[in-house]
């Protein structure tokens, strides 16, 4: 029988779950870990051996270690070893079983049902008992299944005591599903092998990922970063928006990096982001500066969000609000336009080259936004070309015969 190795159990497991071709060139290198189980010793912390997997640059590309397949309370299980595989930040990927080993389910008493009895073992003079159950080897589906449920970070088993899973009558502890599931655990478990599900869940989505995280912060370069960033996953590019905070990497090509970045990305990104940007541009023109150019390149979800932060800002000068108003040519909606509006007034900032952004909208398709523009203008002092403009767009609304209050 094919015995794992580290770096043999890396290869079959990075193939087989399609991550890398298995003679991709990369070395493992062992990480003693020190993590906590809540199926194992109370949940106390215990050592363990991480290996971990650097690509030809020596950068990490994934993690893997050997676990058993259950908690065996009694031992009377059936344990298998299984090889969990994570990617760089820790986030499970899948598992995979040996040559010659597979993952059982137990089956509920059935006489109808042809099934295979596997006999306990360690039972008084070898006689069979009640606790005899029949059990079958996991279908396609159910591999399929666990794969899903590990994949379930937001899972009830995380909340979840051995004790509630199972439902288990003393004479009937077989991986926890011959006494009755709780129908709000149907889909958190394979089906016969509860105990599995959740010892395995919490491997994938325990202590281990969180180490291999740290491992992979260790292991960081500046190119390694920029690829995090250039990715389309959105975890990898919040790590790399927490290393260069957490490692104060201020570099020019990364400010600029993080800004593309922010332009397209969710709140979350644009928060870790603006975390970023306020330490690695400590001189406030230098950040609004650079905020403006964030806020004309972004998409209008972005720009409303980003309005919405700066509303809650203290200080911010005349010149700022200035840059940020060259923006507004990418303004389509009114609720960003009145934001907008919202802040200058609150600053009580007007200029010229303000002035003339906001009176474009008068010529605006949308009413709506025009109209928003309209009730802006007409309490400022305009220019001559300005004041025209505003007298055209009140003598249009009236032969159109919309109303402007």
């Amino acid at each position: 029988m094919m015995k794992f190795t580290p770096i043999l159990m890396f290869a079959m497991s990075m193939a087989a779950l399609g991550h890398v071709e298995s003679d991709q060139a990369y070395r493992v290198v062992p990480h003693r870990i020190v993590v906590k189980h809540p199926g194992i010793d109370a949940n106390k912390p215990r050592p363990h051996s991480l290996s971990q997997a650097l690509d030809e640059r020596g950068y990490p590309v994934g993690y893997s270690m050997e676990v058993d397949s259950v908690v065996c309370l009694d031992g009377l299980c059936k344990v298998v070893r299984v090889m969990m595989d994570w990617d760089a930040l820790g986030g499970f990927r899948g598992y995979f079983v040996a040559d010659g080993s597979v993952l059982e389910k137990a089956l509920v008493p059935d006489r109808n049902a042809a099934t295979k009895k596997m006999a306990w073992t360690g039972l008084p003079g070898g006689i069979p008992s009640e606790r005899d159950q029949a059990w079958a080897a996991f279908t396609e589906e159910d591999h399929a299944k666990l794969h899903r449920i590990l994949r379930d970070r937001s899972s009830v088993l995380r909340t979840q005591r051995i004790s509630e899973l199972t439902g288990y009558r003393d004479k009937s502890r077989v991986d926890g599903m011959s006494g009755a599931t709780p129908l709000t655990l149907r889909e958190a478990v394979v089906e016969g092998a509860a105990l599995s599900s959740y010892h395995l869940w919490h491997w994938a989505n325990g202590g281990v990922g969180e180490a291999a995280m740290e491992l992979t912060h260790q292991n960081c370069s500046a190119e390694l970063l920029e690829s995090f960033l250039a990715r389309d996953d959105p975890r990898f590019i919040l790590f790399a928006l927490e290393h260069l905070q957490r490692h104060q990497l201020f570099a020019p090509s990364f400010v600029s990096q993080v800004i593309d970045v922010m332009s397209g990305g969710d709140q979350v990104h644009i928060d870790a982001g603006l975390a970023y940007l306020r330490s690695a541009l400590p001189d406030s023109d230098a950040f609004y500066e650079k905020l403006a150019r964030l806020f004309k390149q972004s998409d209008g979800e972005t720009r409303i969000y980003l309005l919405g932060l700066l509303g809650a800002e203290l200080t911010i000068s005349g010149a700022q609000l200035d840059k940020f108003s060259e923006g507004l040519t990418e303004t389509d909606t009114y609720y960003e336009l009145h934001l907008f509006l919202n802040l200058i007034e609150k600053h009580q900032h007007v200029s010229e080259p303000l002035l003339m952004e906001v009176s474009r909208f008068l010529e605006n398709e949308n009413f709506f936004i025009a109209r928003r523009a309209y009730w802006y203008l007409e309490k400022q002092s305009l220019n001559e070309q300005m004041a025209e403009t505003l007298t055209a767009f009140q003598e249009k609304c009236a032969r159109e015969n919309r109303t402007l209050h």
